[in-house]
Order: structure tokens, then sequence, then C-alpha cells
């Protein structure tokens, strides 16, 4: 009983590193503890690292104040009985919450435009320049390809034309098969016509 009136006192709460908000905004503690002096950051799921949480009275989840400035917490305050002063600090919170989602989203350094201008010409030149250079290639090797290709045709009739002139050789189709005859067959498919 009496370490949690210490406690209460001291204001020193454990957290595993993160609080909520009373507007539900993540809040994560260095150091994982609610303390006066601990560095606070806004927890941005996009972000790609943590954001200070920007100076203010914060409204905890059991209605406490925390009062950061500079990302550090200056104060923590009981829970406040007037409603009307809870409306008007939860408004300001709502109001910062957007402020810091609004600055984790836009861009912190500005897009550098180009100092000097372009010149369209020059470049489309360039390209022109780089494609005519491409089409040469490409007709070369046009020019590669239906000679190598008429080189093979070539060697193809040479060979063709060896092998049926060659005494002995059989003609052979795609619809019929070589079967070799005796001499009367021979005679009787001369007579017969076959």
């Amino acid at each position: 009983m009496m370490l949690d009136k210490l406690k209460k006192l001291l204001k020193i709460v454990k957290f595993a590193g993160t609080l909520t908000l009373k507007d539900g905004t993540e809040i994560q503690l260095e150091g994982g503890s609610l303390e006066v002096g601990v560095k606070c950051y806004v927890v941005v799921p996009d972000a790609t690292e943590p954001m200070v949480l920007p100076d203010g009275d914060y409204i905890l989840e059991d209605e406490s104040i925390m009062v950061v400035k500079e990302g550090v917490i200056t104060e923590l305050k009981d829970k406040i009985e007037e409603p009307e002063e809870v409306i008007v600090e939860e408004e300001a919170v709502v109001e910062q919450s957007a402020e810091v989602v609004e600055q984790a989203v836009e861009p912190t350094e500005p897009i550098e435009e180009p100092t000097e201008p372009v010149d369209l010409e020059t470049k489309i030149t360039d390209l022109e320049n780089r494609l005519a250079a491409i089409e040469k290639s490409m007709m070369e090797k046009q020019t590669e390809l239906v000679q190598s290709s008429e080189k093979l045709a070539e060697e193809f009739n040479s060979l063709k034309e060896k092998l049926t002139n060659t005494d002995g050789a059989v003609k052979l189709s795609s619809t019929k098969k070589a079967v070799e005859l005796t001499a009367a067959e021979i005679r009787y498919r001369k007579i017969k016509g076959i």
C-alpha cells in the first residue's frame, strides 16, 4: 500500500515501451517508463524513423495528462475533474495528432528541380543517333543470317545431289518403304508398269 502511494507520488508507471493516448494515438517511450525526463515518439505505421512527439498536453487513457516540451515529458498531472477543460484538451490532442500524421506523410526535404535547363533537341538528336546505330547493327546481323542460310542451303543441295547420283542408292520417300525386290519381282513390275 505504501509502495503504491510512493509510485503515484513520484508518477512512475512501468510500460512495455508504448502507451496509447485517449484519442488512440500510440506513443513510444524511450526507456520504457512513463516519467518526467523521458523522450517520447509518435508511432506512425509507414514512417521509416520515429517522430518526436510535438509540444503540448496529452491526455492518457486513464485521463491523466502528460505535458511534453521538445519531445520530452516535462510534467505528469492527475486526472482533471472539470469536463469542459477535458473536452478542450481532447480537441487539442486530436489536432496535434492530425498535424503529426500530416508531417509524417509530407516529404521533409523539397524535391530538387534541375538547375540547368534541359536541352530537348540535344537529347532527341542523341536518341536518334542511338536508334540509327541499333538499326545498322540489326541490318548487319540480318545480312549475316541471310548469307549463312544461303550457304547452308547450298551445302544441303550439294549433299542431296551427291546422294542422288551415287550408284546403288535407293530412293526413299516419306510415304513408301524401300523394299529389296528379287529379279523376278522387278521383271513382273516392269511388265505391269508398277
